[in-house]
């Protein structure tokens, strides 16, 4: 924000002494241009004008007066009425002076106040929030500690299910790659191992290896996008006793499928980045 030029004015200035003399000279007008003067001064880094021959040329021009009228009042200002002094360099008003040296000590005492108020606000804040965490701190760490190894042997627990139930369906997803090796002699689908997994962990180990003879019989070869919309189909029509005739709504789903085979499978290839990681290979779908 820029700062706002100000300094304290006695109300009854009119009637100080030296004021009085000079206004029995100068009347109103001198009164004026006394104060005119006093504000260019505080307008000044260190409240001083230079006192050369160019002073009242450059007053006169602001005050819009006459220059020598001007240069006579001056003059008289700091050797007859002593409301400015001058060392023959510098002009200026020690009155201003002090009122400026007295509003300097007041905002910097202001300025400590305020910074004393803030640290003591700050760290007495800073004394309530550690003596609650302390207090918090004792109360739950019993609590906290038998959590934690709660959670621990919890976690155990579910990673060796975990690993286990793995185990089991990697185990099985080879056993689908023999046997699609025996249907198709001399290829190869353990490329798509993490894809069987998924299969075999969502619709089961029999399902998944009936959609895989059903595929190579149909298509003559393992199309991982293929197989899963079968498995889908399935499971949609509650496969039964019944599954044996099949209807023309499969016939025409399964067709589907040679049109939009890749987009298919995207949801499998998506699931099995995220459990088992790692790169799946794409099988070409040309039906």
């Amino acid at each position: 924000m820029k700062e706002t030029y100000y300094f304290s004015h006695d109300f009854n200035a009119r009637n100080d002494p030296k004021i009085l003399a000079m206004r029995s000279k100068y009347g109103s007008e001198g009164y004026g241009w006394y104060w005119m003067i006093i504000e260019i001064l505080r307008e000044q880094s260190e409240y001083k004008l230079e006192h050369n021959k160019y002073l009242c040329i450059t007053l006169a021009m602001q005050l819009q007066c006459d220059c020598n009228a001007l240069h006579n009042y001056v003059e008289d200002c700091i050797n007859e009425y002593h409301l400015f002094e001058s060392d023959g360099v510098y002009i200026w008003s020690n009155s201003l002076m002090r009122r400026m040296e007295e509003k300097a000590t007041k905002s910097e005492n202001g300025r400590k106040a305020a910074k004393a108020r803030w640290n003591k606000a700050s760290k007495d804040k800073k004394d309530v929030k550690k003596c609650n965490e302390n207090a918090s701190a004792m109360h739950t760490q019993c609590d906290s500690n038998a959590i934690k190894e709660s959670k621990v042997k919890e976690s155990k627990v579910k990673e060796n299910k975990r690993e286990r139930e793995d185990n089991s369906h990697t185990q099985e997803a080879l056993e689908l790659c023999k046997y699609y090796s025996e249907l198709k002699p001399g290829q190869d689908i353990t490329s798509d191992l993490a894809s069987l997994e998924i299969f075999i962990e969502i619709y089961g180990f029999d399902w998944t290896k009936e959609a895989i003879q059903k595929c190579v019989s149909g298509k003559g070869k393992f199309i991982k996008p293929w197989v899963e919309t079968v498995l889908k189909n399935w499971v949609q029509e509650r496969k039964g006793e019944n599954n044996g005739a099949k209807s023309n709504k499969q016939n025409n789903r399964e067709d589907e499928v040679a049109a939009t085979g890749e987009t298919e499978g995207a949801e499998l290839t998506k699931r099995a980045l995220e459990k088992y990681g790692g790169t799946l290979g794409v099988v070409e779908c040309d039906i």
